[in-house]
């Protein structure tokens, strides 16, 4: 892999999504370090790589479905989400997307603007946590068609858009 690049996996999730999306991951992440990785926990809870901080990583799983994405040295954030249904979408987007974020027309806009502004706080590290706060830095961020009926995002600390393979696992 080489700098500006990004990485990302679908992983079709089975009976036991989290424990399945956790295996791939360590896989995925075994695939760059050579070695089973060990995991540290930074503040709010987003994981790294002790032994190999330059390789950043972000798991995001919806049902049936999950996104690993990979980049060195840029921090990453990926999320998916399953559309669906969901009548209080406006106020859910009154209440926490950004002031400069235009309001959603459906659902579907809804979820595409959600996964974008997840993937954006799973990336800089402060998760949802961080709803209403401003995000320092550049961030390029992509929506990714990763399945019919899915929205995704990949946020990637960096000013220029990233080169984005992806990958089945």
């Amino acid at each position: 892999m080489n700098a500006g690049e990004v990485h990302l996996w679908r992983i079709r999730l089975a009976e036991e999504p989290r424990a399945h999306a956790h295996r791939a991951l360590r896989d995925i992440l075994m695939r760059f370090t050579g070695e089973d990785p060990e995991f540290a926990v930074g503040t709010n809870g987003k994981p790294w790589l002790p032994k190999a901080p330059g390789l950043k990583f972000n798991l995001s799983r919806t049902r049936g479905i999950a996104l690993v994405g990979v980049t060195l040295r840029d921090e990453i954030g990926v999320d998916i989400e399953r559309c669906r249904p969901l009548p209080e979408y406006a106020d859910i987007a009154a209440r926490f997307f950004p002031p400069h974020e235009p309001a959603p027309a459906d659902e579907r806009a809804f979820f595409r603007s959600w996964t974008r502004l997840e993937a954006l706080l799973k990336g800089s590290g402060v998760g949802l946590y961080g709803l209403g706060t401003l995000i320092e830095g550049d961030w390029s961020i992509t929506d990714l068609d990763v399945e019919e009926g899915c929205a995704a995002a990949v946020a990637v600390a960096r000013r220029t858009a990233p080169v984005i393979e992806l990958h089945d696992y």
